[in-house]
């Protein structure tokens, strides 16, 4: 059987669960290094008893060894601390000469090869069951004649340890479980303002985007998240504002010719049929707003791909005074129908690099409303000046210029200052 364990769906959940595992984590470590830590203290201050007791006995070895055993148990326990005490003395053939306490044989163990629990104590269980310490040295009064073994309870030991594990495992679990309570309502406390902002940003649609989020604390992360979001759900709506009026501007410029182009097909079936005329006068207007309407739909087509980012620009050298009188020689007979003069004497010598379609239909824009907008019999000055890493194409006119209001608007698409 397989088990799956996935993580739970919403963010504070999340955040408790990983909180609880990482403090589980800590805790355990913490407590197990405290252990190990408690459990080392204890036994190195039985060992440097042992090593007392160890020193001791071998100051009275001397009594030990002469004496009865019941009148050498009673100078060691002058001398030793009146605890749980245990002493062996082997001679070098392994027989045991001295044994305190119960006079059972090989109370810690025998002692065959000398004294076998190396230079540091080690813990054993006695004969009678008893969990002790022990600690065996070669005697220094007597050397290689006689072995040394003390040993002392570790009852007192295990059982601080046993109560220190106890409140380990019962109290680490409730801090555990206390944390994860408050980490849970904590967590929630804190992405309080997320549901906020996730109520407030469902609020927010196609015909409400003029409503923004709250923010509460500018300086923090939800609060930056929340500015952020505003200023997505701005540019959101000046698009959107953009896009209704492009569609409605485009609409109607694309009625107009094709309204002219309907009335001119009527006129046109009209002529033929009542005055039996040739309605060519009348198909060559209906072509010329037919160019019209494809110029228009190749701008837009232009600008749609302006906006995704489709245009490549060729660039080619361009000489600034031969493009100027080329568009003079294109627009110059309108500016002739209004009596106008078009002095073009301050372009210099210049040639820049530039995409010729594209800044022949931004010219020509310029060209044409600056004759359009002018008065009868003005003058209009186009003039070139390098001004180092650009050169800049300028066209006055003496027209009643743009207001104010207008002057950050002009170049909106579409967009037509009051007549």
């Amino acid at each position: 059987m397989t088990v799956h364990f996935s993580m739970p769906r919403n963010i504070r959940s999340r955040i408790t669960l990983s909180f609880a595992l990482a403090l589980s984590f800590l805790i355990g470590a913490f407590s197990a290094g405290l252990y190990g830590t408690y459990r080392t203290n204890l036994y190195d201050a039985l060992d440097v008893r042992l090593r007392k007791d160890l020193e001791i006995t071998d100051d009275a070895l001397e009594l030990l060894l002469t004496s009865d055993a019941e009148s050498a148990n009673g100078q060691l326990s002058k001398r030793l601390d009146p605890e749980s005490w245990l002493v062996e003395v082997w001679n070098m053939t392994g027989t045991r000469t001295f044994t305190s306490g119960l006079p059972t044989d090989y109370l810690l163990g025998s002692q065959e090869n000398g004294c076998t629990s190396g230079p540091e104590a080690e813990s054993l269980t006695a004969t009678t069951g008893l969990k002790v310490r022990s600690y065996c040295r070669a005697s220094s009064s007597h050397p290689g004649h006689s072995f040394i073994r003390v040993a002392r309870t570790r009852e007192q030991i295990d059982s601080r340890l046993s109560e220190f594990s106890e409140m380990i495992w019962f109290g680490a679990p409730l801090v555990v479980l206390l944390s994860s309570i408050v980490g849970f309502y904590l967590a929630r406390r804190a992405l309080l303002p997320v549901d906020r902002l996730t109520e407030a940003a469902r609020k927010i649609t196609a015909t409400r985007l003029g409503q923004r989020l709250p923010v509460e604390n500018p300086d923090d992360e939800l609060g930056r998240l929340a500015a952020a979001f505003n200023v997505v759900f701005e540019n959101l709506e000046r698009s959107f504002h953009q896009m209704r009026r492009f569609s409605s501007d485009a609409s109607h410029e694309l009625r107009t010719p094709l309204t002219a182009i309907r009335a001119m097909g009527e006129v046109a079936i009209k002529l033929r049929e009542h005055a039996g005329k040739d309605p060519y006068e009348v198909i060559a207007s209906i072509l010329e707003e037919g160019h019209y309407l494809q110029d228009l739909i190749d701008s837009l087509l232009l600008l749609s791909r302006a906006d995704s980012g489709q245009v490549k620009m060729s660039r080619q050298p361009l000489p600034i005074q031969h493009f100027v009188h080329e568009m003079i020689d294109l627009l110059g007979i309108l500016a002739e129908e209004k009596g106008q003069r078009i002095d073009a004497t301050k372009l210099g010598d210049l040639t820049v690099s530039a995409d010729h379609q594209m800044i022949k239909r931004a010219f020509a824009n310029l060209l044409d409303n600056a004759i359009k907008y002018s008065p009868p019999g003005s003058c209009i000055r186009i003039e070139a000046k390098d001004s180092g890493k650009n050169v800049e194409l300028s066209v006055r006119d003496e027209g009643s210029g743009i207001s104010a209001d207008d002057r950050m608007r002009i170049f909106e698409r579409f967009y037509r200052v009051s007549p």
